[in-house]
């Protein structure tokens, strides 16, 4: 982490020089002290939280991505759906660990052009902060060039941390919790950036990440697999009892006996007995 904000340092300040440069300016005395100064989480921030393996160490979420792309969210207004445009992702297509690329809002270059900080590289971690919350995802390099919308923040994590590991902590029953607690609103409920900025993520060696990211895969493919199973099983039974109902009604259950009453024989009889036994009924009422 100590050589990773090293890094981060000299990267806001070629960030900056390049600013100032395509301005065509010089930067002023002393513009080095603008650089965001480290913060460690607090022990109030840490308080939710579980203590932490040996080797492991806690890091603001902030603190663990590039800082020329800040964490922070997408285009306000899309306008109307672009044909051709530049895909938009929305809440609806940030699941859960996936992205749902069916019904995507294109919009125009010109407003993707507008929010160049949010254009997507690959690699990012996404987090719906408005709307429906809970979906938390990794762009793959496919998605190069795409943008997001406003109720979905971009967290451009390192290349020296795992973002698949970091979509996953994020995830985790503890930051989840985290972040319910810091909720802003009351009639549209969301996540502010500044405290998504702040949130303590547990920070383990990356042979460990990538590790966990391995088992954590291995175990929820044999989960998925086994809801697909029960499914599928819930689909034949329901095949298997309408097909079970049609050999009822066609009698083809048991083996037939020829010298069995026909139900329709037994029935007519029913209805005899029945009419039989009203008028007797009658009789004592009027007594």
């Amino acid at each position: 982490l100590e050589r990773l904000h090293q890094e981060r340092r000299q990267k806001w300040e070629e960030a900056e020089l390049a600013k100032y440069e395509a301005k065509g300016k010089k930067p002023p005395k002393g513009w080095e002290k603008q650089f965001p100064v480290h913060e460690n989480p607090t022990p109030e921030q840490l308080e939710p939280f579980p203590s932490l393996p040996q080797g492991w160490t806690y890091d603001l979420l902030e603190n663990i991505c590039d800082p020329s792309r800040p964490i922070c969210y997408g285009v306000i207004k899309l306008g109307n759906d672009f044909p051709n445009g530049v895909p938009c992702l929305r809440t609806s297509n940030v699941r859960p660990l996936r992205i749902d690329i069916d019904a995507v809002k294109t919009i125009s270059p010109k407003i993707s052009q507008n929010y160049e900080r949010t254009v997507l590289q690959g690699g990012e971690v996404l987090v719906n902060v408005r709307g429906t919350l809970g979906g938390i995802a990794v762009v793959p390099i496919s998605m190069k060039g795409w943008n997001i919308s406003r109720e979905v923040a971009m967290a451009a994590v390192s290349p020296h941390i795992f973002s698949e590991y970091i979509a996953l902590a994020i995830a985790s029953y503890y930051s989840q919790n985290w972040l319910t607690g810091v909720l802003k609103g009351v009639a549209y409920t969301g996540i502010n950036i500044a405290d998504l900025k702040r949130l303590p993520v547990p920070i383990p060696p990356l042979d460990e990440q990538k590790e966990i990211v391995r088992d954590f895969y291995s175990r929820f493919r044999r989960v998925t697999g086994v809801f697909r199973s029960m499914k599928e099983s819930h689909r034949d039974l329901e095949t298997l009892t309408q097909s079970l109902l049609a050999k009822a009604f066609r009698g083809e259950l048991v083996p037939q006996d020829p010298n069995d009453e026909p139900a329709s024989e037994l029935l007519a009889r029913i209805r005899e007995e029945r009419e039989k036994k009203a008028p007797a009924k009658k009789a004592k009422k009027a007594k």
